[in-house]
């Protein structure tokens, strides 16, 4: 066991867990990275640096961790997990008592509360008297249970689609030397993560750089700093919750979940914060015409009670002065006081519009009946309101209008155009190598190979054999050409100086970006020089080729 009772395992280099970093540590490595983090991560590794501290973990700078069970779950009973202890929905109960404190609600459920009372005792139709209390409270009851009900659905739904969506979202890491797509709550301290400025650009935990190619990390969500800061070796730590905005990179995680940087800051603040109860505008404008409309009623049923004492009581007595007065107080039948304010009530019941909040949460709870159908999934009744002013939804094409999947169509070299639709028996990849000699074969072959990011991978299901892509769908659409053409992306990749890992220093990648718009890679070649490999928008690629 080690000293914190937990049970003491090896490393994927055999060191035991008990002489890893511990999580303070790592912690106190982040929290000091803009002042003093250098130094602290040369005094713990002895000046050894990332690549060291992997190596400290249990890990490797190159193959990552082993990726056995065992070890995994060790390390998050060590480190922690890089997930978050998710807010239980609301009970049904708990949906039907916040929907009691709607004002309209309330009001009717205390003029109900006082009529059936007043009504059963003194009303003068005591048989009839329990069916307008009733219906009051008949109308609460629906009202309540209508809201509720349709929320406790929704609720659930969400959390279901949530669960799939972080199940969706995949980032990749290093294991046995192979890339690997993982969830967000699969990481775990000492993987080493892979990222880049295209489809992985989030960091979902806190590490120190390996290695990158022009890596710069959008911190203002963290710093309010507009501009990238760039990581290198002297300036090696890498945030959670931030973005990759240039290059490619890996990085050595070391914190994850509530004990990241940006972890702290959402445990800290968000929590256990309630959600806002704020009303929706259409409620707040029911609101103010209910207690505009009670208002009225309220002054109809003074005015009606005070003119029926006047008339009923204070008339009369008048009416009779004699030698003796004009007032006999026990003359003055007082039950009549009780019918009238009855008569009072009755008016002030009619004037609230009981049937106003179930109206709208039927409309409300039927829009989302009919936006589900259409697959518009609605948490709150109250979100149709607000969706049906909506005049223009703005939505990323890629993954969520299309399946996220491309295929090369066409290819165009030296003149000549070859289609995938212009030969029903080959395919694209066949027709280049039987037609185009063998040298530009293979020349294109490298070029896509070497000239695509590394977080770009095609993986083939075992049980299936289809083909699955991981990374940029158009990277992988080359590399899928690639494959049909007869060649072992990752051999020829591992195989060019330069372009592998172990060789990576003799190259050099220029990433993608918006203002370049393309990527490059330059590799030596055996007889001296460099040759680059280019791929990027046709207009900036022909514009700087030579005659």
């Amino acid at each position: 066991l080690g000293d914190d009772g937990t049970d003491s395992q090896l490393g994927d280099d055999g060191t035991d867990s008990e002489s890893w970093p511990q999580k303070m540590q790592l912690m106190e490595l982040m929290d000091e990275r803009e002042s003093g983090g250098l130094r602290l991560l040369s005094d713990l590794t002895g000046g050894g640096g990332a690549e060291k501290l992997a190596s400290m973990l249990g890990s490797s700078a190159g193959s990552g961790l082993s990726g056995e069970a065992a070890d995994l779950d060790h390390r998050k009973v060590l480190f922690g997990a890089n997930a978050f202890r998710e807010k239980e929905p609301k009970s049904y109960l708990e949906l039907v008592w916040d929907a009691l404190h709607d004002a309209v609600l309330i009001m009717l459920l205390v003029l109900a509360a006082v009529q059936l009372p007043t009504e059963l005792v003194f009303g003068k139709d005591k048989s009839t008297a329990w069916i307008e209390p009733t219906a009051l409270f008949l109308s609460v009851f629906i009202i309540v249970n209508v809201s509720s009900a349709t929320d406790y659905v929704k609720e659930r739904q969400f959390k279901s689609l949530a669960a799939k969506l972080n199940q969706s979202n995949k980032k990749v890491v290093v294991r046995r030397g192979e890339q690997t797509e993982v969830t967000d709550a699969e990481i775990v301290v000492g993987d080493v993560l892979a990222f880049n400025a295209h489809s992985l650009a989030s960091l979902p935990c806190d590490g120190v750089l390996l290695s990158g190619s022009d890596v710069k990390v959008d911190e203002s969500s963290l710093t309010g700093e507009p501009d990238p800061m760039p990581k290198t070796a002297e300036a090696p730590f890498c945030v959670s919750g931030t973005d990759v905005v240039s290059g490619s990179g890996r990085m050595l995680v070391v914190a994850v979940g509530p004990y990241s940087v940006s972890g702290k800051i959402k445990m800290a603040v968000y929590h256990d914060e309630e959600e806002d109860d704020e009303a929706s505008p259409l409620f707040v404008k029911l609101n103010g015409i209910v207690e505009d409309v009670f208002k009225v009623g309220l002054a109809a049923a003074v005015f009606c009670f005070l003119a029926m004492v006047a008339l009923g009581i204070v008339y009369p007595s008048f009416r009779g002065c004699g030698e003796e007065g004009c007032w006999d107080f026990l003359e003055v039948e007082w039950l009549h006081l009780i019918e009238y304010m009855l008569t009072a009530i009755t008016v002030l019941a009619v004037a609230v519009p009981e049937g106003l909040p179930l109206a709208v949460n039927l409309a409300l709870a039927f829009s989302s009946q009919q936006m589900m159908a259409q697959n518009n999934l609605v948490k709150h009744l109250d979100a149709c309101e607000t969706m049906g002013s909506a005049t223009t939804i703005c939505s990323d094409k890629t993954g969520t209008l299309t399946a996220n999947r491309m295929s090369v169509r066409a290819v165009r070299v030296g003149g000549v155009t070859y289609s995938a639709a212009g030969d029903s028996k080959r395919s694209l990849g066949r027709q280049l190598v039987e037609l185009l000699p063998e040298k530009l074969a293979h020349l294109l072959a490298h070029l896509i190979c070497v000239d695509t990011m590394d977080e770009s991978f095609l993986e083939v299901n075992e049980a299936t054999g289809a083909t699955g892509f991981k990374g940029n769908p158009t990277e992988c659409a080359l590399l899928s050409l690639v494959a049909e053409m007869g060649y072992d992306y990752a051999a020829l990749r591992h195989d060019t100086p330069g372009r592998s890992l172990a060789t990576a220093a003799r190259g050099k990648p220029f990433m993608f970006s918006s203002k370049r718009k393309m990527m490059s890679w330059a590799v030596p070649l055996p007889r001296g020089g460099y040759r680059v490999y280019c791929k990027g928008a046709s207009e900036i690629v022909i514009a700087r080729c030579g005659a």
